[in-house]
């Protein structure tokens, strides 16, 4: 794909990612997940950080209000690629051609993903690190552990497969039986000795 320079027109390609229409409960995020209202602080980290640095930095603009937002993203998709390089080292322009993208997505899943207005934008801080850690590592790794927990408690535990549960009930009723016919055969057999005496 080609970039044109069209803001709204690459917002409306990166608006088809998400579904935010059908949801069957009173509020959806996207793809019909079901999202409480926002409230409380938020920390937007790694390309969420890294494009809101690029907007304060390079292109001088503010990013305080879901407004603000909007306006740099389509500040930064009607610049030209020249015009852009200009304004940063040379290791940065390799990220260049992503960052009409990356704001519209950054400002589509806060404003229509996540429900964010005007007021409650300023909620979240971008940052690249909590103290002196990295927060995508950090974060990336807690994510990773909380997705191995079930969501559900298994119903039924076996440590074996079904064959070798078989096997062991049929040998242990085998056993039972021997056992009874040993047991009854002895008790009779002890009872026949008692008669002939």
């Amino acid at each position: 794909m080609s970039g044109s320079g069209n803001g709204d027109q690459c917002r409306s390609i990166v608006d088809g990612i998400f579904q935010f229409s059908d949801c069957s409960y009173t509020s959806c995020s996207f793809d019909k997940i079901f999202q409480p209202k926002v409230s409380g602080k938020f920390i937007g980290f790694a390309a969420f950080f890294y494009t809101v640095d690029f907007i304060r930095t390079v292109m001088k603009m503010p990013v305080a209000s879901l407004d603000d937002l909007r306006a740099a993203t389509d500040a930064i998709c009607s610049s030209s690629y020249e015009d852009l390089s200009s304004k940063v080292e040379q290791s940065m322009r390799k990220h260049l051609s992503g960052y009409c993208t990356t704001a519209n997505f950054i400002y589509l899943l806060t404003s229509k993903g996540y429900k964010f207005d005007n007021t409650t934008f300023p909620d979240i801080t971008f940052q690249k690190k909590a103290g002196d850690t990295s927060i995508g590592w950090a974060l990336g790794y807690m994510l990773n552990l909380t997705n191995m927990i079930p969501a559900e408690q298994p119903s039924l535990l076996k440590a074996t497969n079904f064959s070798s549960w078989a096997t062991l009930v049929f040998l242990f009723v085998v056993i039972i039986l021997v056992a009874l016919i040993l047991f009854f055969g002895a008790f009779r057999s002890n009872k026949q000795q008692q008669q002939t005496i």
